[in-house]
């Protein structure tokens, strides 16, 4: 059986290859408590969550399935009247046949190029609730008992193996779902996640290594294209797939047997997915235009902060004959403030048109006028984070039971200005309970946990919308600036005010405001077999 073990481990590290940020969402759900595993765990989660306690493991293969549910909202305030964007781009009326005031000559018209708004997804349309099933598995070995031990632990979605969904946090996600999405939840807990360590200890000192697993991909296509009017492709695509880890680090410190004093480190990752086209007509000079007709797109997609946690418990104090008690605190801290999102953008960036720009040649020539400016808002730049875990449980004889608290801040500053992103403090309850049986030399347990994870309701609320703004300092862009007829349409003379474009115009599916909430119910079952 052993050598069947092995085999499995060794498998299943070079098929799974692949993390998600599914572990430090649900906790261990193989455990009697789910939220406190950094010091509380008892088996093949200490891998990922403190593999220093790897070597104080018994011997043990687990199997796990759970199930987590996803319950999350997200209302849209009402749009005040005036505020949508009209058009008709067959009879060039609206945004289609306007010239923005104050246009200079050799200047973009119009840069933001938004869509009349009935021509858009019903707002806030695309739903955020969801639920998949899990099956996770693991093992601990122990190479010399108690001083050296490695463990394996990996989580395979049962429906989606793996999704990624990339969404815009500003108005130009109106051309696409309109609506808002919850910025670290969703499809980031849809993937596999894979981790192995290596703990060794001596006395009372214990220490831990491991990684988890996951990736980078290149994406190279070139499109040739012969008749555009007809839409025929040719397509060449070229993919290259790399493993990367993410090591993380535990140290543990028992000066009483009871008491044990804690550290883990986990570095940041994230899983960069880089896509060129390069798009070439039949009639075209490839090296003139080859800019104009390369496309590229930068994905990152789970990213982890660094996260740091300190300790303390007291872990299996006996205060009568078969009857063991643990109590102990966990804090969480996590870097977010360094966040990029699913489209490689810092959340304190910011990208707006700048008319005064001017563009030149190489002989100092005037080629246009306007230009996009990159900036740092730092108002609303991610905080960095802190998370507070009480734990608690209660051994007697072969039955194990405990309990978990936390409080888990949101790291996003308030949304007030352009930018979208949806998250929520939120309250953490978790509890398990497990049987031992002992069948000849070997040890079998059950066990079963659920926890809940309440979102604290928040409520945003935009800055009111100013007329002709350009973004500058990270504010609602006025996407149809105030503007005069262009002549197309021959009900509108060259020159006369457009009446729709007076005041503030926009698309952005936040403006004016949201309120978010929502939960987060997972519950499982697993059986372990001490060998």
């Amino acid at each position: 059986m052993k050598k069947k073990l092995v085999f499995l481990f060794i498998l299943l590290f070079s098929t799974l290859i692949y993390s998600s940020p599914l572990s430090e969402t649900v906790g261990a759900m193989s455990t009697t408590n789910p939220l406190s595993a950094r010091m509380f765990a008892q088996g093949t989660e200490a891998t990922y969550f403190n593999p220093a306690l790897l070597v104080l493991c018994k011997r043990k293969f687990t199997m796990n399935v759970f199930y987590s549910h996803q319950n999350l909202d997200v209302s849209l305030m009402e749009r005040p009247a005036g505020s949508d964007v009209v058009g008709d781009v067959d009879k060039g009326t609206g945004i289609y046949g306007a010239t923005q005031d104050g246009l200079q000559q050799l200047e973009t018209n119009l840069p933001y190029k938004t869509r009349p708004t009935e021509d858009l997804y019903k707002r806030g349309g695309q739903s955020q609730k969801s639920g998949e099933f899990y099956g996770a598995i693991g093992l601990v070995l122990p190479i010399i008992e108690d001083y050296l031990a490695i463990g394996f632990h990996g989580v395979l979605p049962m429906g989606n193996i793996m999704r990624q969904d990339s969404f815009f946090n500003d108005e130009r996600e109106a051309n696409f779902s309109n609506s808002l999405h919850f910025e670290l939840y969703d499809d980031r807990m849809s993937a596999f996640n894979l981790s192995f360590a290596l703990s060794g200890g001596y006395k009372w000192i214990y220490a831990g290594i491991g990684a988890t697993v996951s990736a980078e991909a290149v994406v190279t296509s070139d499109v040739f294209t012969p008749d555009a009017g007809k839409n025929e492709n040719k397509i060449h695509a070229k993919t290259e797939i790399k493993a990367k880890f993410r090591p993380h680090f535990a140290l543990n410190i028992r000066p009483w047997k009871a008491l044990n004093i804690g550290f883990t480190a986990h570095l940041a990752t994230k899983t960069n997915v880089d896509v060129e086209n390069i798009i070439t007509f039949w009639y075209i000079d490839r090296e003139k235009e080859k800019e104009i007709n390369t496309n590229t797109v930068n994905i990152t997609w789970a990213y982890q902060p660094l996260t740091l946690s300190p300790s303390v418990a007291l872990d299996g104090l006996e205060i009568m004959k078969d009857l063991k008690i643990s109590v102990g605190f966990t804090a969480i801290w996590r870097k977010w403030s360094d966040y990029v999102d699913r489209y490689s953008e810092r959340p304190e960036g910011n990208i707006y048109w700048d008319s005064s720009v001017e563009n030149m040649d190489d002989d100092g020539n005037l080629t246009s006028r306007g230009g996009w400016v990159y900036e740092t808002t730092n108002k609303y730049k991610w905080k960095d984070t802190w998370e507070f875990v009480i734990g608690a449980g209660v051994e007697y004889k072969a039955l194990k039971t405990g309990i978990d608290l936390g409080y888990f801040m949101s790291p996003i500053p308030n949304q007030d200005g352009r930018t979208n992103y949806v998250d929520n403090d939120k309250f953490n309850i978790g509890a398990g309970v497990s049987y031992t049986w002992k069948i000849k030399k070997y040890e079998l347990e059950v066990g079963a946990n659920f926890q809940a994870q309440i979102f604290i309701e928040k409520t945003t609320t935009k800055d009111e919308g100013v007329a002709n703004s350009i973004g500058k300092d990270g504010t609602v862009v006025d996407e149809f600036p105030d503007s005069t007829c262009d002549g197309f349409d021959p009900d509108c003379v060259r020159g006369t005010e457009i009446e729709e474009s007076k005041g503030f115009q926009t698309n952005n599916p936040g403006y004016p405001g949201f309120t978010s909430s929502g939960q987060i119910l997972s519950g499982g079952l697993w059986l372990s077999l001490y060998f």
